[in-house]
């Protein structure tokens, strides 16, 4: 029990801290309150008790073997009150009632942490006989109260400024490792396909139909890997995404946008309302979001002319949007895999290239970025339609 409440006790780390005014204005209170000079808050440790605030005294600490605060812990559901120490026999020959300050009257309130351990004590004190009532009693219990919430919040705050180090650590890291992919694997890929176009270009005659073929597989491997790095590169950004600062989207015009840059390119159409609003949103990750999104609907379709529906909704505090394609679909067993980071169907594209197992897993996350959700409504033969939802 002693070795449990002392662990909860240094988990506050609010020994031999400098004073606090919000502590002081409640020992303040309850001098006033109960007509006492001396009104303290102290912290019972190993070997002693300390006062984390005092009124009427000037001393920091005092053994812990003289403090009546060791006596109201061990009863942490209940008030500790001595109305004249000199005649209880646990206290008269004390030295804090025979010396200064002389204690003679005592009333403790335990400070019980939420698990039931009992951190310390606020007390008043007076140099002669004294009683308190019952309406002074339940002032102290709340004060008391009010005290051991200050610590909570306390040690919450601080654990909140460990966690955001932490994750600044973390992020640090991941901005490093997205460097080097960028950096120190992305452009010797870049390398080696340049060479290999070389070699195919070049000396076609020398390496014969075998070796030609040979290159074009580690040209395809290559391209393959490029994906990789870049979807990753694109993923670690997602997930380190810092900014909060929301901005007007012109749907329209980012559609027509995809329209000529991505949509029409690779044989395809794609459609949304004509009366579609400007949001106000998250920039980069919404871009990011319908790119992914209109993208894999192409490439990932075994129609000869594949289509992509763009469905809006306005509610209250929440856009919605819906992605809809006339696709192979996805059957039920496999929909729970595709936001899975590095999880593939094994299926190839219209191209013959096979998916990295990023693009949805980097949607999903830049769609928890706006404060959103996001569902997969498929199966086989009928197309997938992608629901998701952006907040305002």
């Amino acid at each position: 029990m002693e070795a449990a409440r002392l662990k909860a006790l240094n988990s506050y780390n609010i020994l031999d801290t400098l004073p606090e005014n919000e502590l002081d204005e409640i020992t303040l209170i309850a001098s006033q309150i109960c007509g006492t000079p001396i009104s303290l808050i102290t912290l019972v440790d190993k070997d002693r008790q300390w006062f984390i605030s005092k009124q009427g005294l000037d001393v920091s600490e005092t053994p812990r073997e003289h403090a009546f605060c060791a006596h109201a812990i061990l009863t942490p559901d209940q008030a500790l009150v001595v109305n004249d120490s000199t005649k209880d026999h646990r206290f008269s020959e004390n030295p804090l009632v025979v010396g200064d300050p002389h204690v003679i009257f005592y009333a403790g309130i335990p400070l019980v942490n939420p698990e039931g351990l009992p951190l310390g004590s606020l007390c008043v004190i007076d140099n002669k006989p004294n009683q308190l009532n019952d309406s002074q009693l339940l002032a102290l219990k709340a004060l008391a109260s009010r005290v051991v919430l200050h610590f909570e919040m306390r040690k919450k705050i601080a654990d909140l400024e460990a966690s955001e180090i932490q994750l600044k650590s973390a992020n640090d890291q991941l901005t490093k490792f997205s460097y080097v992919l960028s950096h120190d694997i992305k452009s010797p890929l870049n390398s080696v396909g340049m060479l290999l176009e070389v070699m195919r270009e070049d000396h076609a005659e020398k390496l014969g139909s075998e070796g030609l073929e040979q290159v074009e597989m580690m040209e395809e491997c290559i391209a393959n890997l490029q994906d990789l790095v870049a979807n990753t590169i694109q993923y670690f950004r997602a997930t380190t995404q810092t900014t909060r600062e929301k901005t007007t989207i012109c749907l329209d015009e980012m559609f027509n946008n995809f329209r000529g840059q991505l949509v029409e390119p690779l044989g395809a159409t794609i459609t949304w309302p004509d009366d579609l609003p400007n949001i106000h949103a998250l920039k980069v990750p919404v871009e990011q979001i319908f790119s992914n999104l209109i993208s894999n609907a192409i490439k990932y379709n075994d129609k000869p002319t594949p289509t992509v529906q763009i469905n809006f909704q306005e509610e209250p505090g929440v856009y919605r949007f819906q992605v809809v394609d006339n696709g192979q679909g996805i059957a039920e067993s496999g929909q729970h895999k595709v936001f899975e980071l590095f999880q593939t169907l094994g299926q190839a594209d219209r191209f013959g290239k096979k998916g990295t197992g990023l693009g949805l897993a980097i949607v999903k996350k830049f769609v928890e970025e706006t404060g959103g959700e996001i569902k997969l409504i498929s199966s086989p033969g009928e197309g997938c339609t992608f629901e998701f939802s952006i907040r305002k």
